[in-house]
């Protein structure tokens, strides 16, 4: 009897452990983008036998190596999701497509390997896209455009992507695909958020854009800064020219975006609150940072021809401003303006870069996004050169000492490669030396950035030392000092909801910008000598010019003309007696 009942227990515990690595199968569909460009169905099956942890994947043609490592990961996180040992399992995958590549099938992969070993049926209504992490977090990916064209033309209800934060370029893409083609998007972070939809117990509905934020501008208190050596009324003008252009652009956004045009101008409505109450520069750049998404709304033709068209006239408007004259009282205008001008025209080379290269309705997009980024950037340049020059103070150059400071920042600026290191060269280069200073010190703060190495408590007193130090050290210094003070009061006011750190460390890297700035500025000042004064034209002033020199020259031409047409006539006319013979002399008697 004992035996029996040891035989039935080995025989129970042998089945449990067939049965547990028994396996099963699954298919799914992913969305690609063929080498063409072309969005592309692909179904995805999985067959998953009882063995030693061998991961294959079979297709039609090729495989790539990034695809099959995407394929390792897939079966790794899945079977630790669900608890399981992957060395007692053999999975095959098969690809119905000619050619395999890249990673954009981790998402699927991962789900089709948690569906097969749980034997939970997966719903076929649905596609998706996204690369995975070991941990099952969610990557972002190309071609949005084009999958979730393919999903649509298959007949799919609805895609599973990548999460992207509100206000970002991908989230923008995001919805304009949902409200252009009419297919539900669903954004996941990880691998188990996406798990609901695709075994069909959570329901997929559209998202809503909704990026305006609680800055909290009922409790925000009135700025509590000065500057003692600091227009503030000029800067108001500038900071309103971006509110401005902004709200002009939003009301272009056209078609099946009423719930985006409200939320957009609810944002402007709070960012005008924020400029009100002091902070000038906050205000601005907040508004700023809404405009390139509003103008993808407005231009959503993808097109290469209208990519091409935008980008050739932003550059056109970016070369047409010119500088004035940098004196002792506008240099911190001018250079401003030189600042945002050179990042704008870097940004137009990479966009025509990117709009060259371009595979994807994708990357189309981001070139018309960089474009449209430019176009903000060369406004606010050229209305800090109009201010500029309202200066009556005598033109200042800088001593070869402080060219030679200069030349030194710039080179250290170099080991943080971005676009304010690139402009700070190209700045040098063109012998914009305080825009290369101004670049250098934006290189270092953004490119070194330090506040993870303090705690909360430290990153404020750091924060209100810099404030200190730096408030009075120009319009610029002070107007980052007053957007540090911004987001050190959304610190405190976002305490309860637990998002204080992140507002304390742009709170932190904003003052250290502040402090870098007011440093440039001493560097500059002490710097200036007598320059000789060079008129100031910009390209209306240009364009005069060469019309009034075109008419002096038609009018040169006609009275060249009617000279020589007098010289012909004086000619004919001394020519004419001739022509009629010899004149006979007369002998006339004499008197007698």
């Amino acid at each position: 009897m004992q035996r029996n009942l040891e035989v039935m227990t080995l025989g129970l515990l042998l089945l449990i452990s067939v049965s547990s690595a028994a396996g099963g199968s699954a298919y799914i569909y992913a969305s690609a983008v063929t080498a063409l460009g072309v969005g592309n169905l692909t179904t995805i099956s999985l067959n998953v036998t009882p063995g030693n942890g061998n991961v294959l994947i079979k297709g039609p043609s090729s495989v790539a190596n990034d695809t099959l490592f995407s394929a390792q990961e897939a079966v790794g996180y899945a079977a630790n999701y669900l608890k399981l040992n992957p060395r007692s399992y053999n999975f095959t995958y098969f690809v119905n497509y000619s050619s395999v590549s890249g990673p954009s099938g981790g998402l699927a992969l991962s789900v089709l390997a948690i569906s097969a070993l749980s034997s939970t049926p997966l719903q076929h209504n649905f596609a998706l896209t996204g690369t995975v992490t070991t941990t099952g977090n969610v990557g972002q990916i190309g071609g949005i455009y084009e999958k979730s064209l393919a999903a649509v033309q298959s007949k799919k209800q609805f895609m599973i992507v990548p999460y992207a934060l509100n206000g970002t370029f991908e989230n923008s893409l995001y919805y304009i695909v949902q409200q252009r083609l009419g297919i539900p998007v669903v954004k996941v972070s990880n691998v188990t958020q996406a798990l609901p939809y695709a075994f069909g117990t959570a329901k997929p509905r559209p998202f809503s854009y909704n990026i305006t934020q609680n800055y909290h501008t009922s409790l925000l208190p009135t700025l509590n800064l000065t500057c003692q050596a600091c227009n503030t009324t000029k800067f108001k003008s500038l900071a309103y020219t971006t509110i401005n252009l902004t709200t002009a652009q939003v009301a272009k956004i056209l078609g099946n975006y009423s719930a985006l045009r409200g939320s957009l101008t609810n944002s402007l409505a709070n960012f005008t609150t924020i400029t009100n109450k002091g902070y000038l520069y906050t205000g601005a750049d907040l508004s700023f940072l809404e405009f390139s998404n509003a103008y993808l709304f407005a231009n959503s033709n993808f097109t290469r021809n209208a990519a091409t068209t935008i980008i050739a006239n932003v550059t056109n408007y970016c070369n047409s401003l010119s500088s004035p004259a940098m004196t002792s009282d506008n240099y911190e205008y001018v250079i401003g303006g030189q600042l945002r001008q050179g990042w704008a025209l870097q940004t137009l080379n990479n966009s025509r870069s990117t709009l060259a290269s371009a595979q994807t309705t994708d990357d189309v997009a981001q070139s018309i996004y960089g474009a449209a980024t430019s176009y903000a950037w060369c406004t606010a340049s050229s209305k800090m050169y109009k201010i500029a020059l309202g200066s009556n103070s005598a033109p200042v150059a800088l001593s070869n000492s402080t060219i030679q400071l200069i030349y030194k920042s710039v080179n250290a600026s170099q080991k943080y490669p971005g676009l304010y290191s690139q402009v700070a060269l190209s700045s040098l280069n063109a012998g914009k030396y305080g825009a290369a200073l101004y670049n250098s010190r934006y290189a270092a703060v953004f490119g070194n950035s330090t506040f993870s190495l303090y705690s909360q408590s430290q990153l404020s007193n750091l924060t209100q030392s810099n404030i200190m130090n730096a408030s009075n050290g120009g319009i610029w210094p002070f107007e980052f000092s007053a957007q540090s003070l911004f987001f050190l009061n959304q610190a405190l006011l976002q305490q309860p909801s637990g998002g204080s750190l992140g507002a304390m460390q742009n709170a932190y890297t904003i003052s250290a910008l502040a402090l870098g700035l007011s440093s440039a500025n001493n560097v500059l000042r002490s710097g200036f000598i007598a320059a000789p004064i060079v008129p100031y034209t910009n390209s209306t002033t240009v364009l005069n010019l060469q019309s009034q020199v075109s008419q002096i020259y038609n009018i040169l031409f006609v009275l060249c003309a009617l000279v020589f047409i007098i010289f012909l006539i004086l000619i004919a006319m001394f020519l004419r007696p001739m022509q009629s013979g010899p004149i006979k002399s007369v002998r006339r008697p004499r008197r007698q």
